[in-house]
């Protein structure tokens, strides 16, 4: 097991059980896990964490399991069923407090209140709430919630990134076309002043220490509603156990408004580490970050296995076939790219959604590839694993101005070079993937782009980043003309407003294929392509130029 360690000592005082037998003092371990995304088995596991938490108990602890969001969608055991397995792996390891990730909101409105009202654990969210006019599903909801662990009650308040609206399908966060749910941020400073209310009401309620488990993010594309923004303009918190990020964080210090340092963590992705903090008899508090265990718990290994087996039976259909491995990541460097520059596999889906659409022009999301692309034969559970949110292939009729500023919105945050010796760098989920189109990225140009506090595209005010763009029109390539009208396929997530790309939402539709995104990807390679990929995908096309 490795682990590093950094102290912070508080008063701890006496308890008495019943006012007149004294208890043995016990310490109090509050262990958290984020952005697990159906990671069930991979690294330390469900059924290592289990065990770490079997362990801590044996060892005469009162301990208290958490996990900051984003578990029921990732990969295939989350896609089918709709996250119906992950809850059912949940329960079994015994969670005692949860949040809610922006991926927890994938599958619609009535499934998450579905599969949230599943939950053995507390659910604490004090962000998102329901403001239609039909009816609440998710009454069960706390800002906060206060458990009673040894002689101390410990508070927990919930916070959710406020860029779920945009991050997700937009439509699903409507009602009738009106706005249905809210996440408290209708400025960065109203968003840090409902936080410290939520941590006040929880102090008020009796907690004697009062921990953020939030999916806000702490990089600085999670700006100006990131944890760290956060911890900067409150006060009151004891440590902040953050998700979204997917960092390998150890507990940093951050500086509240007072100046005081606050513990902050973002524990990793797919359960390749866990968060612990102790709470000692001694008055100390021990923040460690765990990054491998060899333990597992038997009863939820075999939980696991039951649900792996399963899944295989469907999961291992052959659908297709390739003769070349397409990946999402960097071969030398191991970084991911789909987020910040154009790949094969990238190439591959927006020529599936173009051809399949019948359209001028194809489009999707980098942040929507993943999982990659093996060579030989590929199953259903692949394609589901690099689609697994279940859109479905939609085209509309729009001008090339609102292309032009499509373009410039989802690379506003590109650089010259893809990542730096920390990892990927200017990385956006909605970076284009694209299909009958040809571009420049000037990177020496700043970001003129200007959004709402929701992260949804207002206008271009300024020098454009974006230039020599060219459509294919009747097999050449010619420069786009901003008043023409051109027909672009992708799917319902970017047109309904998904990752802030607002230009499309009231453009009409044109009439397509009914299919899902994997329906679309499985088509295009099976029948099309008949497998033969190399020769056209093993490299970029060259449709998108960095300077």
């Amino acid at each position: 097991m490795m682990k590093k360690r950094f102290l912070l000592f508080v008063p701890l005082l006496a308890s008495f059980a019943g006012g007149c037998e004294q208890q043995t003092p016990k310490d109090i371990v509050l262990l958290y896990t984020t952005d697990v995304h159906c990671g069930i088995d991979t690294n330390i596991g469900y059924s290592g964490i289990a065990s770490y938490r079997d362990q801590m108990i044996q060892e005469g602890n009162d301990v208290c399991l958490l996990d900051a969001g984003d578990y029921l969608q990732g990969a295939f055991s989350g896609v089918e069923k709709q996250g119906e397995y992950i809850v059912s792996l949940m329960n079994e390891v015994g969670y005692d407090v949860v949040t809610i990730g922006n991926h927890e909101f994938d599958y619609g409105m009535d499934v998450l209140s579905e599969r949230l009202s599943s939950l053995n654990s507390e659910i604490a969210c004090a962000n998102f709430h329901y403001v239609g006019k039909k009816k609440d599903q998710f009454t069960f909801l706390k800002p906060y919630t206060i458990k009673s662990l040894g002689a101390k009650r410990i508070g927990f308040v919930g916070l959710t990134t406020p860029s779920s609206m945009v991050e997700n399908n937009p439509a699903c966060f409507y009602e009738d076309g009106a706005l249905a749910y809210d996440f408290e941020a209708k400025s960065s400073e109203a968003f840090y002043q409902f936080a410290q209310k939520s941590i006040d009401d929880c102090k008020a309620a009796g907690a004697d220490y009062v921990f953020l488990l939030t999916h806000l993010g702490s990089d600085a594309a999670a700006s100006p509603f990131s944890s760290l923004d956060v911890v900067a303009h409150t006060n009151g918190v004891t440590a902040v156990m953050d998700g979204h990020s997917h960092l390998d964080r150890n507990w940093m210090g951050a500086a509240n408004k007072d100046g005081a340092m606050i513990p902050i963590c973002d524990s990793g992705y797919q359960l390749n580490e866990f968060g612990k903090v102790t709470i000692t008899t001694k008055g100390e508090i021990q923040y460690d970050f765990i990054s491998a265990y060899e333990g597992r718990n038997e009863k939820v290994s075999a939980k696991v296995n039951e649900v792996n087996q399963t899944l295989e039976e469907v999961a291992s259909k052959v659908v297709a076939h390739t003769d070349i491995a397409l990946s999402t990541v960097d071969k030398d460097t191991g970084f991911r790219l789909a987020r910040n520059r154009e790949i094969g596999l990238a190439d591959l889906d927006a020529d599936a959604y173009r051809i399949l659409g019948e359209t001028d022009i194809g489009l999707t999301n980098g942040g929507g590839l993943r999982a990659n692309l093996p060579e030989g034969d590929v199953t259903y559970g692949t394609i589901r694993d690099i689609h697994p949110f279940g859109n479905f292939l939609q085209a509309i009729k729009t001008k090339g101005s609102k292309i032009r500023d499509y373009l410039e919105f989802t690379t506003r945050f590109t650089e010259k070079e893809s990542h730096d010796d920390k990892g990927p760098i200017g990385e956006f989920g909605g970076f284009p993937c694209v299909s009958g189109l040809k571009f420049e990225i000037d990177t020496s140009v700043p970001n003129s782009v200007e959004t709402t506090t929701k992260g949804e595209f207002l206008k271009v005010n300024g020098p454009r980043r974006v230039k020599n763009i060219l459509v294919l029109q009747k097999g050449e390539y010619v420069p786009l003309d901003d008043q023409k009208e051109y027909t672009i396929s992708s799917n319902n997530f970017l047109f309904a407003g998904g990752d802030g790309v607002s230009m499309f939402k009231d453009d009409p539709k044109v009439e397509t294929k009914a299919l899902t995104d994997y329906q679309v990807l499985i088509s295009y390679i099976a029948d099309h392509l008949q497998g033969k990929l190399k020769e056209q995908y093993a490299e970029p096309q060259g449709r998108i130029t960095i300077l």
